[in-house]
Protein backbone atom coordinates (compact mmCIF):
# COMPACT_ATOMS: atom_id res chain seq x y z
CA UNK A 1 0.00 0.00 0.00
CA UNK A 2 1.48 3.08 -1.43
CA UNK A 3 1.91 6.29 1.83
CA UNK A 4 -0.81 8.32 -0.21
CA UNK A 5 -3.23 5.40 0.20
CA UNK A 6 -2.47 4.70 4.14
CA UNK A 7 -3.20 8.45 4.84
CA UNK A 8 -6.26 8.40 3.16
CA UNK A 9 -7.36 5.26 4.78
CA UNK A 10 -6.54 7.16 8.00
CA UNK A 11 -7.75 10.58 6.98
CA UNK A 12 -11.54 8.78 6.58
CA UNK A 13 -11.46 6.46 9.95
CA UNK A 14 -10.68 8.93 12.02
CA UNK A 15 -13.17 11.28 10.35
CA UNK A 16 -16.03 8.95 10.23
CA UNK A 17 -14.71 8.58 14.31
CA UNK A 18 -15.29 12.22 14.94
CA UNK A 19 -17.98 12.61 13.22
CA UNK A 20 -19.72 9.63 15.55
CA UNK A 21 -18.55 11.15 18.58
CA UNK A 22 -19.88 14.55 17.52
CA UNK A 23 -23.70 13.15 17.22
CA UNK A 24 -23.37 11.70 20.79
CA UNK A 25 -21.61 14.53 22.44
CA UNK A 26 -23.28 16.86 24.74
CA UNK A 27 -23.64 20.24 23.35
CA UNK A 28 -21.53 22.06 25.99
CA UNK A 29 -18.71 19.60 24.33
CA UNK A 30 -17.68 21.55 21.23
CA UNK A 31 -14.42 20.23 20.86
CA UNK A 32 -14.22 18.68 17.20
CA UNK A 33 -18.57 19.59 16.78
CA UNK A 34 -20.12 18.96 13.29
CA UNK A 35 -23.10 20.69 11.90
CA UNK A 36 -26.73 19.46 13.63
CA UNK A 37 -27.31 18.08 10.28
CA UNK A 38 -24.68 15.58 10.26
CA UNK A 39 -24.95 14.76 13.85
CA UNK A 40 -28.27 14.10 13.30
CA UNK A 41 -27.42 11.95 10.14
CA UNK A 42 -24.64 9.92 12.07
CA UNK A 43 -27.02 9.39 15.17
CA UNK A 44 -29.53 7.78 13.08
CA UNK A 45 -26.83 5.96 11.47
CA UNK A 46 -25.33 4.69 14.69
CA UNK A 47 -28.60 3.89 16.46
CA UNK A 48 -30.55 2.07 13.78
CA UNK A 49 -27.54 0.30 13.36
CA UNK A 50 -27.30 -0.75 16.71
CA UNK A 51 -30.88 -1.43 16.69
CA UNK A 52 -30.43 -4.16 13.67
CA UNK A 53 -27.44 -5.77 15.81
CA UNK A 54 -29.82 -6.29 19.05
CA UNK A 55 -32.34 -7.49 17.57
CA UNK A 56 -30.20 -9.97 15.33
CA UNK A 57 -28.98 -11.43 18.49
CA UNK A 58 -32.24 -11.12 19.88
CA UNK A 59 -33.26 -13.40 16.98
CA UNK A 60 -30.49 -15.45 17.34
CA UNK A 61 -31.15 -16.51 20.73
CA UNK A 62 -34.90 -16.93 20.35
CA UNK A 63 -34.58 -19.55 17.66
CA UNK A 64 -31.42 -21.49 18.75
CA UNK A 65 -30.52 -20.85 22.34
CA UNK A 66 -27.22 -19.60 21.50
CA UNK A 67 -25.15 -15.96 21.13
CA UNK A 68 -23.93 -15.43 17.42
CA UNK A 69 -20.09 -14.65 17.22
CA UNK A 70 -19.81 -11.13 15.50
CA UNK A 71 -17.68 -10.21 12.70
CA UNK A 72 -16.90 -6.83 11.94
CA UNK A 73 -15.56 -5.95 8.93
CA UNK A 74 -14.04 -2.73 8.19
CA UNK A 75 -14.34 -1.52 11.91
CA UNK A 76 -12.12 1.51 11.45
CA UNK A 77 -11.38 3.46 14.99
CA UNK A 78 -15.32 3.27 16.68
CA UNK A 79 -14.91 0.48 19.16
CA UNK A 80 -18.62 1.01 20.72
CA UNK A 81 -20.22 -2.48 19.33
CA UNK A 82 -16.97 -4.76 20.45
CA UNK A 83 -16.70 -3.21 23.87
CA UNK A 84 -20.87 -3.44 24.33
CA UNK A 85 -21.05 -7.25 22.62
CA UNK A 86 -17.35 -8.08 23.84
CA UNK A 87 -17.33 -7.11 27.57
CA UNK A 88 -17.64 -9.57 30.55
CA UNK A 89 -19.38 -11.74 28.20
CA UNK A 90 -17.59 -15.51 27.15
CA UNK A 91 -20.78 -16.20 25.10
CA UNK A 92 -19.96 -13.25 23.00
CA UNK A 93 -16.88 -13.62 20.82
CA UNK A 94 -16.17 -10.42 18.63
CA UNK A 95 -13.50 -10.12 15.56
CA UNK A 96 -12.64 -7.07 14.12
CA UNK A 97 -11.05 -6.96 10.83
CA UNK A 98 -9.55 -4.11 9.09
CA UNK A 99 -5.51 -2.72 8.00
CA UNK A 100 -3.31 -3.37 9.62
CA UNK A 101 -2.07 0.44 9.84
CA UNK A 102 -5.97 1.31 11.31
CA UNK A 103 -5.71 -1.59 13.83
CA UNK A 104 -2.11 -0.44 15.26
CA UNK A 105 -4.35 2.93 16.34
CA UNK A 106 -7.50 0.63 17.80
CA UNK A 107 -7.88 0.76 21.50
CA UNK A 108 -7.73 -2.67 23.01
CA UNK A 109 -11.45 -4.33 23.80
CA UNK A 110 -10.49 -7.83 24.06
CA UNK A 111 -11.73 -8.06 20.71
CA UNK A 112 -9.87 -10.48 18.04
CA UNK A 113 -8.14 -8.12 15.99
CA UNK A 114 -7.87 -9.52 11.90
CA UNK A 115 -5.44 -7.96 9.67
CA UNK A 116 -6.67 -7.81 5.93
CA UNK A 117 -7.44 -5.64 3.13
CA UNK A 118 -10.95 -6.37 2.59
CA UNK A 119 -10.02 -6.05 -1.28
CA UNK A 120 -8.69 -9.54 -1.06
CA UNK A 121 -11.14 -11.82 0.27
CA UNK A 122 -9.17 -14.85 -0.08
CA UNK A 123 -6.69 -13.49 2.08
CA UNK A 124 -9.70 -12.81 4.63
CA UNK A 125 -10.48 -16.63 5.29
CA UNK A 126 -6.55 -17.39 4.98
CA UNK A 127 -6.46 -14.68 8.10
CA UNK A 128 -9.64 -16.06 9.90
CA UNK A 129 -8.40 -19.60 9.23
CA UNK A 130 -5.45 -18.80 11.51
CA UNK A 131 -7.24 -17.88 14.48
CA UNK A 132 -9.87 -19.73 16.21
CA UNK A 133 -12.86 -18.29 14.48
CA UNK A 134 -14.47 -21.06 12.77
CA UNK A 135 -14.47 -23.13 15.52
CA UNK A 136 -16.29 -20.49 17.63
CA UNK A 137 -18.86 -19.99 14.62
CA UNK A 138 -19.61 -23.83 14.62
CA UNK A 139 -23.68 -24.56 15.39
CA UNK A 140 -23.77 -20.49 16.86
CA UNK A 141 -24.22 -18.68 13.81
CA UNK A 142 -22.39 -15.26 12.46
CA UNK A 143 -23.41 -11.86 12.85
CA UNK A 144 -21.08 -9.38 9.81
CA UNK A 145 -21.29 -6.30 10.49
CA UNK A 146 -20.31 -3.93 6.97
CA UNK A 147 -20.65 -0.36 7.87
CA UNK A 148 -20.11 2.04 5.11
CA UNK A 149 -17.48 -0.89 3.58
CA UNK A 150 -18.60 -1.99 0.43
CA UNK A 151 -18.56 1.77 -0.97
CA UNK A 152 -15.08 1.80 -0.89
CA UNK A 153 -14.35 -1.41 -2.69
CA UNK A 154 -15.23 -2.41 -6.43
CA UNK A 155 -18.17 -3.62 -7.18
CA UNK A 156 -16.88 -6.71 -8.51
CA UNK A 157 -14.68 -6.84 -5.30
CA UNK A 158 -17.46 -6.20 -3.18
CA UNK A 159 -19.58 -9.07 -4.69
CA UNK A 160 -16.61 -11.58 -4.33
CA UNK A 161 -16.44 -10.65 -0.35
CA UNK A 162 -20.53 -11.34 0.11
CA UNK A 163 -19.84 -14.56 -1.73
CA UNK A 164 -17.09 -16.03 -0.37
CA UNK A 165 -18.75 -15.06 3.28
CA UNK A 166 -21.46 -16.89 2.07
CA UNK A 167 -19.97 -19.85 0.30
CA UNK A 168 -17.01 -20.21 3.32
CA UNK A 169 -18.12 -19.00 6.67
CA UNK A 170 -22.31 -19.81 6.16
CA UNK A 171 -23.06 -23.85 6.60
CA UNK A 172 -26.20 -25.46 7.40
CA UNK A 173 -25.26 -25.42 11.39
CA UNK A 174 -23.98 -22.02 11.02
CA UNK A 175 -26.84 -19.28 9.23
CA UNK A 176 -24.66 -16.56 8.78
CA UNK A 177 -26.19 -12.64 8.64
CA UNK A 178 -24.99 -9.70 6.95
CA UNK A 179 -25.97 -6.18 8.15
CA UNK A 180 -24.85 -3.51 6.21
CA UNK A 181 -24.65 -0.06 5.56
CA UNK A 182 -24.04 1.63 2.64
CA UNK A 183 -24.92 5.07 0.05
CA UNK A 184 -27.58 4.06 -2.79
CA UNK A 185 -26.03 6.10 -5.41
CA UNK A 186 -26.08 6.16 -9.13
CA UNK A 187 -22.67 4.76 -9.57
CA UNK A 188 -22.53 5.95 -13.48
CA UNK A 189 -20.76 9.18 -14.29
CA UNK A 190 -23.66 10.10 -16.43
CA UNK A 191 -26.19 10.19 -14.12
CA UNK A 192 -28.53 13.55 -13.38
CA UNK A 193 -29.01 12.73 -9.89
CA UNK A 194 -27.36 16.39 -8.74
CA UNK A 195 -26.88 14.98 -4.93
CA UNK A 196 -25.41 11.47 -5.80
CA UNK A 197 -23.27 13.25 -8.30
CA UNK A 198 -21.71 15.98 -5.72
CA UNK A 199 -21.14 13.57 -3.45
CA UNK A 200 -19.05 11.07 -5.46
CA UNK A 201 -16.99 13.59 -7.18
CA UNK A 202 -16.27 14.66 -3.14
CA UNK A 203 -14.75 11.20 -2.88
CA UNK A 204 -13.52 10.98 -5.96
CA UNK A 205 -10.96 13.92 -5.52
CA UNK A 206 -10.59 12.93 -1.48
CA UNK A 207 -8.95 9.85 -2.97
CA UNK A 208 -11.62 7.53 -2.00
CA UNK A 209 -14.22 6.73 -4.48
CA UNK A 210 -17.14 5.41 -3.48
CA UNK A 211 -18.72 2.44 -5.93
CA UNK A 212 -22.31 1.89 -5.38
CA UNK A 213 -25.80 0.61 -6.16
CA UNK A 214 -28.37 3.37 -6.24
CA UNK A 215 -31.62 1.36 -5.27
CA UNK A 216 -32.80 -0.99 -2.14
CA UNK A 217 -34.33 -3.60 -5.56
CA UNK A 218 -30.64 -3.85 -6.56
CA UNK A 219 -29.20 -4.65 -3.13
CA UNK A 220 -31.77 -7.31 -2.47
CA UNK A 221 -30.71 -8.28 -5.71
CA UNK A 222 -26.95 -8.24 -5.55
CA UNK A 223 -27.49 -10.45 -1.92
CA UNK A 224 -29.20 -12.94 -3.46
CA UNK A 225 -27.13 -13.32 -6.22
CA UNK A 226 -24.03 -13.31 -3.75
CA UNK A 227 -25.84 -17.02 -1.77
CA UNK A 228 -27.65 -15.13 0.33
CA UNK A 229 -31.38 -16.63 0.55
CA UNK A 230 -33.50 -14.37 2.64
CA UNK A 231 -32.39 -10.07 1.65
CA UNK A 232 -33.89 -7.33 2.81
CA UNK A 233 -33.39 -3.41 2.16
CA UNK A 234 -34.68 -0.17 3.47
CA UNK A 235 -33.62 2.82 3.08
CA UNK A 236 -32.57 5.05 5.90
CA UNK A 237 -35.26 7.28 5.50
CA UNK A 238 -37.86 4.19 5.88
CA UNK A 239 -36.04 3.31 9.15
CA UNK A 240 -35.92 6.64 11.11
CA UNK A 241 -39.61 7.78 10.68
CA UNK A 242 -41.05 4.28 11.12
CA UNK A 243 -38.97 3.65 14.31
CA UNK A 244 -40.44 5.67 16.92
CA UNK A 245 -37.72 5.82 19.99
CA UNK A 246 -35.28 6.75 17.09
CA UNK A 247 -37.23 9.06 15.64
CA UNK A 248 -37.84 11.03 19.02
CA UNK A 249 -34.18 10.88 20.16
CA UNK A 250 -33.35 12.77 17.35
CA UNK A 251 -35.76 15.02 17.33
CA UNK A 252 -35.60 18.66 18.23
CA UNK A 253 -37.38 17.95 21.19
CA UNK A 254 -35.02 16.10 22.27
CA UNK A 255 -32.90 18.94 23.51
CA UNK A 256 -33.75 21.58 25.75
CA UNK A 257 -34.79 24.21 23.38
CA UNK A 258 -31.98 26.74 23.03
CA UNK A 259 -30.91 25.91 19.72
CA UNK A 260 -28.21 23.56 20.84
CA UNK A 261 -30.52 20.06 21.01
CA UNK A 262 -28.84 17.21 23.04
CA UNK A 263 -25.91 16.03 21.09
CA UNK A 264 -26.21 19.32 18.99
CA UNK A 265 -28.66 17.97 16.11
CA UNK A 266 -30.90 21.09 16.76
CA UNK A 267 -32.44 21.30 12.59
CA UNK A 268 -34.05 24.52 11.54
CA UNK A 269 -37.15 24.08 10.15
CA UNK A 270 -38.26 23.45 5.90
CA UNK A 271 -34.48 23.93 4.87
CA UNK A 272 -32.87 21.32 6.69
CA UNK A 273 -34.77 18.76 7.46
CA UNK A 274 -35.39 18.50 3.50
CA UNK A 275 -31.90 18.57 3.74
CA UNK A 276 -31.56 15.59 6.11
CA UNK A 277 -34.77 13.84 4.31
CA UNK A 278 -32.76 13.91 1.06
CA UNK A 279 -29.52 12.80 2.31
CA UNK A 280 -31.77 9.68 4.97
CA UNK A 281 -33.00 8.49 1.18
CA UNK A 282 -29.87 8.13 -0.08
CA UNK A 283 -28.51 5.78 2.05
CA UNK A 284 -30.04 2.06 3.21
CA UNK A 285 -29.63 -0.47 5.55
CA UNK A 286 -29.04 -4.20 4.29
CA UNK A 287 -30.18 -7.29 6.33
CA UNK A 288 -29.14 -10.60 4.40
CA UNK A 289 -29.33 -14.29 5.75
CA UNK A 290 -28.24 -17.57 4.58
CA UNK A 291 -30.62 -20.29 5.01
CA UNK A 292 -29.52 -22.60 8.66
CA UNK A 293 -31.05 -26.06 9.19
CA UNK A 294 -32.36 -25.96 13.32
CA UNK A 295 -31.57 -29.07 14.89
CA UNK A 296 -34.42 -30.11 17.17
CA UNK A 297 -32.93 -29.37 20.81
CA UNK A 298 -32.07 -26.28 19.46
CA UNK A 299 -35.33 -24.99 18.40
CA UNK A 300 -38.14 -23.62 20.77
CA UNK A 301 -40.33 -22.17 18.17
CA UNK A 302 -44.27 -22.93 18.22
CA UNK A 303 -44.25 -25.53 15.65
CA UNK A 304 -46.74 -28.58 15.35
CA UNK A 305 -44.27 -29.82 12.58
CA UNK A 306 -42.62 -33.46 12.54
CA UNK A 307 -39.59 -33.48 15.20
CA UNK A 308 -37.58 -35.05 11.92
CA UNK A 309 -37.69 -32.15 9.70
CA UNK A 310 -35.68 -29.60 9.97
CA UNK A 311 -36.46 -26.18 10.53
CA UNK A 312 -34.42 -23.23 8.28
CA UNK A 313 -32.90 -20.62 11.15
CA UNK A 314 -31.96 -18.65 8.71
CA UNK A 315 -35.80 -18.07 7.73
CA UNK A 316 -36.72 -17.82 11.04
CA UNK A 317 -34.16 -15.13 12.58
CA UNK A 318 -34.51 -12.73 9.39
CA UNK A 319 -38.68 -13.20 9.72
CA UNK A 320 -38.06 -12.05 13.13
CA UNK A 321 -35.58 -9.29 12.55
CA UNK A 322 -38.30 -7.82 10.67
CA UNK A 323 -40.88 -8.35 12.78
CA UNK A 324 -39.40 -6.75 14.93
CA UNK A 325 -38.66 -3.87 13.26
CA UNK A 326 -41.74 -3.20 12.00
CA UNK A 327 -44.66 -4.93 14.10
CA UNK A 328 -47.56 -7.13 13.67
CA UNK A 329 -50.38 -4.96 13.65
CA UNK A 330 -54.26 -5.97 13.00
CA UNK A 331 -54.92 -2.98 10.65
CA UNK A 332 -58.60 -4.61 10.36
CA UNK A 333 -59.46 -1.19 13.12
CA UNK A 334 -57.57 1.45 10.73
CA UNK A 335 -59.39 3.08 7.71
CA UNK A 336 -57.12 4.16 5.06
CA UNK A 337 -59.68 4.90 3.01
CA UNK A 338 -59.77 9.21 1.00
CA UNK A 339 -62.75 10.25 2.56
CA UNK A 340 -62.47 13.59 3.45
CA UNK A 341 -64.61 12.85 6.78
CA UNK A 342 -62.16 10.53 7.90
CA UNK A 343 -59.38 11.36 10.38
CA UNK A 344 -56.61 8.88 10.55
CA UNK A 345 -54.67 9.77 13.61
CA UNK A 346 -50.62 10.15 13.44
CA UNK A 347 -50.03 6.69 15.29
CA UNK A 348 -52.50 5.15 12.67
CA UNK A 349 -50.27 6.37 9.96
CA UNK A 350 -47.20 5.28 11.06
CA UNK A 351 -48.57 1.83 11.87
CA UNK A 352 -49.44 1.77 8.03
CA UNK A 353 -46.56 3.11 7.08
CA UNK A 354 -44.91 0.28 8.50
CA UNK A 355 -47.26 -2.27 7.91
CA UNK A 356 -46.53 -1.37 4.08
CA UNK A 357 -42.64 -2.05 4.24
CA UNK A 358 -42.78 -4.99 6.25
CA UNK A 359 -44.91 -6.39 3.27
CA UNK A 360 -42.74 -5.48 0.44
CA UNK A 361 -39.82 -6.89 2.57
CA UNK A 362 -41.49 -9.88 2.86
CA UNK A 363 -42.10 -9.96 -0.80
CA UNK A 364 -38.95 -9.30 -1.60
CA UNK A 365 -37.55 -11.49 0.78
CA UNK A 366 -37.02 -14.69 -0.99
CA UNK A 367 -35.73 -15.01 -4.85
CA UNK A 368 -37.70 -17.12 -7.23
CA UNK A 369 -38.43 -17.89 -11.00
CA UNK A 370 -41.72 -17.43 -10.89
CA UNK A 371 -42.32 -14.46 -8.16
CA UNK A 372 -42.49 -10.66 -9.56
CA UNK A 373 -40.16 -7.96 -6.88
CA UNK A 374 -40.53 -4.56 -7.08
CA UNK A 375 -39.70 -4.08 -11.13
CA UNK A 376 -39.66 -8.03 -12.13
CA UNK A 377 -39.62 -10.84 -13.26
CA UNK A 378 -41.45 -13.04 -15.45
CA UNK A 379 -42.13 -16.62 -14.92
CA UNK A 380 -41.38 -17.78 -18.73
CA UNK A 381 -40.68 -16.36 -22.40
CA UNK A 382 -44.35 -16.61 -23.78
CA UNK A 383 -44.81 -14.00 -21.13
CA UNK A 384 -42.65 -11.31 -22.83
CA UNK A 385 -43.81 -9.24 -25.68
CA UNK A 386 -40.65 -8.27 -28.35
CA UNK A 387 -41.90 -4.89 -30.01
CA UNK A 388 -40.45 -1.76 -31.10
CA UNK A 389 -39.69 1.37 -28.49
CA UNK A 390 -41.36 4.12 -28.19
CA UNK A 391 -40.56 7.40 -26.61
CA UNK A 392 -41.71 6.51 -23.40
CA UNK A 393 -39.60 3.58 -23.11
CA UNK A 394 -36.04 5.55 -23.30
CA UNK A 395 -35.56 6.06 -19.89
CA UNK A 396 -36.24 2.32 -18.96
CA UNK A 397 -33.72 1.07 -22.18
CA UNK A 398 -31.36 3.76 -20.79
CA UNK A 399 -31.52 2.39 -17.12
CA UNK A 400 -31.05 -1.06 -18.39
CA UNK A 401 -28.17 -0.56 -19.98
CA UNK A 402 -26.28 1.11 -16.78
CA UNK A 403 -27.75 -1.88 -15.07
CA UNK A 404 -26.33 -4.28 -17.22
CA UNK A 405 -22.51 -2.38 -17.46
CA UNK A 406 -22.21 -1.52 -14.01
CA UNK A 407 -19.23 -3.74 -13.08
CA UNK A 408 -17.47 -2.88 -15.95
CA UNK A 409 -18.29 0.95 -16.16
CA UNK A 410 -16.62 0.66 -12.40
CA UNK A 411 -13.35 -0.58 -13.99
CA UNK A 412 -13.06 1.16 -16.98
CA UNK A 413 -13.46 5.16 -17.58
CA UNK A 414 -14.46 4.24 -21.85
CA UNK A 415 -17.52 2.32 -21.07
CA UNK A 416 -18.75 5.38 -18.75
CA UNK A 417 -18.31 7.55 -21.77
CA UNK A 418 -19.50 4.94 -23.68
CA UNK A 419 -23.16 5.02 -21.31
CA UNK A 420 -22.94 8.70 -21.84
CA UNK A 421 -22.80 9.11 -25.51
CA UNK A 422 -25.90 5.88 -25.42
CA UNK A 423 -28.09 8.04 -23.56
CA UNK A 424 -28.03 10.93 -26.06
CA UNK A 425 -28.05 8.52 -29.20
CA UNK A 426 -31.17 6.51 -27.19
CA UNK A 427 -33.10 9.83 -26.96
CA UNK A 428 -32.34 10.74 -30.55
CA UNK A 429 -33.38 7.34 -32.25
CA UNK A 430 -37.60 7.45 -32.24
CA UNK A 431 -36.77 10.52 -34.75
CA UNK A 432 -34.51 8.75 -36.72
CA UNK A 433 -34.83 5.99 -39.30
CA UNK A 434 -32.02 4.66 -39.79
CA UNK A 435 -31.92 3.21 -36.16
CA UNK A 436 -34.42 0.76 -34.58
CA UNK A 437 -34.84 -0.28 -30.67
CA UNK A 438 -36.72 -3.23 -29.50
CA UNK A 439 -37.98 -3.78 -26.07
CA UNK A 440 -38.70 -7.14 -24.01
CA UNK A 441 -41.39 -6.31 -21.39
CA UNK A 442 -43.70 -8.29 -19.24
CA UNK A 443 -47.08 -8.90 -20.67
CA UNK A 444 -49.15 -6.13 -19.37
CA UNK A 445 -48.48 -4.00 -21.81
CA UNK A 446 -50.12 -2.65 -24.76
CA UNK A 447 -48.35 -3.39 -27.74
CA UNK A 448 -46.83 -0.10 -29.62
CA UNK A 449 -47.91 1.44 -26.44
CA UNK A 450 -45.06 2.14 -24.42
CA UNK A 451 -47.87 1.50 -21.54
CA UNK A 452 -48.07 -1.59 -18.84
CA UNK A 453 -45.49 -4.17 -18.17
CA UNK A 454 -41.67 -3.52 -17.13
CA UNK A 455 -39.06 -3.92 -19.62
CA UNK A 456 -36.69 -6.23 -18.98
CA UNK A 457 -34.41 -6.51 -22.41
CA UNK A 458 -33.34 -4.41 -24.78
CA UNK A 459 -31.46 -4.21 -28.47
CA UNK A 460 -30.73 -1.90 -31.14
CA UNK A 461 -29.86 -2.24 -34.85
CA UNK A 462 -28.63 0.67 -37.14
CA UNK A 463 -27.35 1.05 -40.62
CA UNK A 464 -23.90 2.37 -40.84
CA UNK A 465 -22.98 4.97 -43.70
CA UNK A 466 -26.58 7.01 -43.29
CA UNK A 467 -25.39 10.93 -44.16
CA UNK A 468 -25.63 12.38 -41.60
CA UNK A 469 -23.59 13.92 -38.47
CA UNK A 470 -24.54 11.08 -35.64
CA UNK A 471 -22.86 8.97 -38.57
CA UNK A 472 -20.35 10.59 -40.14
CA UNK A 473 -17.42 8.83 -38.37
CA UNK A 474 -18.54 5.11 -39.69
CA UNK A 475 -16.84 3.26 -42.08
CA UNK A 476 -17.94 0.05 -43.82
CA UNK A 477 -15.91 -2.67 -43.64
CA UNK A 478 -16.59 -4.19 -46.85
CA UNK A 479 -15.97 -0.54 -49.02
CA UNK A 480 -19.65 -0.24 -49.32
CA UNK A 481 -20.06 3.55 -49.98
CA UNK A 482 -23.57 4.04 -48.75
CA UNK A 483 -25.28 1.02 -49.84
CA UNK A 484 -26.48 -0.18 -46.95
CA UNK A 485 -24.93 -3.11 -46.18
CA UNK A 486 -23.30 -2.80 -43.11
CA UNK A 487 -25.44 -2.64 -39.75
CA UNK A 488 -24.36 -2.55 -36.19
CA UNK A 489 -26.02 -4.45 -33.11
CA UNK A 490 -25.99 -1.92 -30.41
CA UNK A 491 -27.62 -1.28 -27.25
CA UNK A 492 -28.00 -4.88 -26.04
CA UNK A 493 -28.87 -5.42 -22.57
CA UNK A 494 -30.97 -7.98 -20.69
CA UNK A 495 -31.38 -7.83 -16.52
CA UNK A 496 -29.70 -9.44 -14.49
CA UNK A 497 -32.61 -11.48 -13.02
CA UNK A 498 -33.40 -12.98 -16.75
CA UNK A 499 -30.51 -13.72 -18.12
CA UNK A 500 -30.05 -17.57 -19.22
CA UNK A 501 -33.21 -17.84 -20.37
CA UNK A 502 -32.70 -17.20 -23.89
CA UNK A 503 -33.84 -13.84 -23.96
CA UNK A 504 -30.78 -12.60 -25.54
CA UNK A 505 -31.08 -15.10 -28.53
CA UNK A 506 -34.62 -13.78 -29.12
CA UNK A 507 -33.85 -10.03 -29.12
CA UNK A 508 -30.65 -10.81 -30.84
CA UNK A 509 -32.76 -12.71 -33.66
CA UNK A 510 -36.25 -9.88 -33.48
CA UNK A 511 -33.21 -7.16 -34.46
CA UNK A 512 -32.02 -8.91 -37.39
CA UNK A 513 -34.98 -9.56 -38.72
CA UNK A 514 -35.64 -5.77 -39.02
CA UNK A 515 -32.87 -5.24 -41.26
CA UNK A 516 -35.20 -5.57 -44.65
CA UNK A 517 -37.46 -2.92 -43.53
CA UNK A 518 -34.37 -0.67 -42.31
CA UNK A 519 -33.51 -1.09 -46.28
CA UNK A 520 -37.16 -0.16 -47.23
CA UNK A 521 -37.54 2.72 -45.14
CA UNK A 522 -33.72 4.02 -45.94
CA UNK A 523 -34.50 3.91 -49.84
CA UNK A 524 -31.36 5.71 -50.51
CA UNK A 525 -28.87 3.10 -48.85
CA UNK A 526 -30.69 0.10 -50.77
CA UNK A 527 -30.01 -1.24 -54.54
CA UNK A 528 -33.22 0.30 -56.09
CA UNK A 529 -34.75 -1.59 -59.95
CA UNK A 530 -36.98 0.99 -61.50
CA UNK A 531 -37.47 3.20 -58.72
CA UNK A 532 -38.61 0.28 -56.72
CA UNK A 533 -36.80 -0.72 -53.80
CA UNK A 534 -35.46 -4.37 -53.85
CA UNK A 535 -34.12 -5.78 -50.71
CA UNK A 536 -33.62 -9.19 -52.13
CA UNK A 537 -30.05 -11.01 -52.86
CA UNK A 538 -28.31 -8.52 -50.59
CA UNK A 539 -25.50 -9.46 -48.27
CA UNK A 540 -25.32 -7.59 -45.06
CA UNK A 541 -22.84 -7.72 -43.13
CA UNK A 542 -24.22 -7.58 -39.19
CA UNK A 543 -21.35 -5.45 -36.31
CA UNK A 544 -21.30 -5.46 -32.89
CA UNK A 545 -18.57 -5.06 -29.70
CA UNK A 546 -18.75 -6.57 -26.81
CA UNK A 547 -16.44 -5.74 -23.74
CA UNK A 548 -13.63 -8.67 -23.00
CA UNK A 549 -15.34 -8.69 -19.42
CA UNK A 550 -18.85 -10.29 -20.77
CA UNK A 551 -17.85 -13.53 -21.17
CA UNK A 552 -21.58 -14.58 -21.58
CA UNK A 553 -22.64 -12.39 -24.31
CA UNK A 554 -19.67 -13.21 -26.08
CA UNK A 555 -20.72 -16.99 -26.33
CA UNK A 556 -24.29 -16.11 -26.94
CA UNK A 557 -22.75 -14.10 -29.93
CA UNK A 558 -20.60 -17.28 -31.15
CA UNK A 559 -23.37 -19.31 -30.75
CA UNK A 560 -25.91 -17.20 -32.96
CA UNK A 561 -22.76 -17.59 -35.86
CA UNK A 562 -21.10 -14.23 -35.48
CA UNK A 563 -17.14 -14.39 -35.87
CA UNK A 564 -14.73 -12.87 -33.81
CA UNK A 565 -12.77 -9.73 -35.91
CA UNK A 566 -10.61 -8.17 -34.24
CA UNK A 567 -10.21 -6.06 -30.83
CA UNK A 568 -9.20 -2.81 -29.61
CA UNK A 569 -7.26 -2.23 -26.33
CA UNK A 570 -8.18 1.34 -24.99
CA UNK A 571 -5.71 3.15 -22.73
CA UNK A 572 -7.66 2.11 -19.20
CA UNK A 573 -6.39 -1.08 -19.90
CA UNK A 574 -10.55 -1.69 -21.65
CA UNK A 575 -11.01 -4.74 -24.21
CA UNK A 576 -13.04 -4.87 -26.71
CA UNK A 577 -13.80 -7.77 -28.97
CA UNK A 578 -15.36 -7.18 -32.07
CA UNK A 579 -17.44 -9.75 -34.20
CA UNK A 580 -19.39 -9.95 -37.60
CA UNK A 581 -21.47 -11.82 -39.08
CA UNK A 582 -22.54 -12.34 -43.10
CA UNK A 583 -26.75 -12.29 -43.91
CA UNK A 584 -28.02 -12.64 -46.81
CA UNK A 585 -31.26 -11.54 -47.73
Amino acid sequence: MSSKDKTTIMRTASEALKCKNSSSSKKNDNKGRQTPLMNRVYFYRTSVMNLCIDLTYNAFNAVSNKSPCMLILGAGLDTSLDKKYNSNDTNNIVYVVDYPEILQQRKDTGAIQVPCDLNQSDLLITQLQQTSFFNEIEGRGVIVVLECVLSYLTLPSADDLLKKLSSQISSSSTPLIVIAYDPLLPSSSSNNNSFASSLLKLFSQRGAPLHTLPTTTQQIHRYHSCGYQYSSCMTMLEMTVTQPTIARSGSNSSGDGDGGGDGGMWLEPFDEHAALALTQNHYGITIATTTGNSDNTDNNTDTNTNTNTDIDKGNLIHTKIIDSLFGDYDMSNINTTTNTNTNVNVNDVTKIQRTAIKNRLFKNMIPTNTTTTDNILYSNDDELIIEEAVVQDITSIFNLLVEGFSKVSELYPCVRKFLKSAKGEIARSPSRNDIKLLVARTSGSTSGGGGGGVIVGCVGIQLRNIDDNSNSNRSSNNGSNGSGSDVDIKHMAVHHTCRRRGLGRRLLSSALELIPSLLSTNTTTTTTTNNTTNTNDIKITAHLSVVSELTAARSLYSSVGFKSQDTQTFKDGCILHHYIKSIEL
